[in-house]
């Protein structure tokens, strides 16, 4: 039995759910084949914003430290929820205005 430090139970881990369909290699910064993505509760949230700004017709902005999949995220949401309009954009690291 897994236990804390305080040594109370631990609670067990569920398993985080994978998305329906293997993720289309271009959308994978190491272009994975087969790639599945981990429905994360940080992807859930990019995609439940991505929702209510399409619906208000809005812009989103994703924020967060570099590394955390922020690209990712947008680009998977917009990919599954939008597969015939998505633009995919390619920015380098820490892109600037003119970007």
């Amino acid at each position: 039995m897994l236990t804390t430090p305080a040594g109370q139970p631990a609670t067990p881990a569920r398993p985080v759910p994978l998305a329906g369909q293997a993720t289309p290699r271009r959308l994978h910064f190491l272009s994975l084949a087969g790639a599945r993505t981990v429905l994360t509760p940080g992807l859930t949230d990019v995609d439940s914003a991505l929702a209510d700004a399409h619906r208000q017709r809005r812009f989103l902005c994703v924020l967060g430290d570099a590394g955390l999949g922020k690209t990712f995220a947008v680009h998977h949401t917009a990919h599954t929820r939008f597969p015939r309009a998505h633009v995919p954009l390619r920015l380098g690291a820490r892109p600037g205005p003119a970007d």
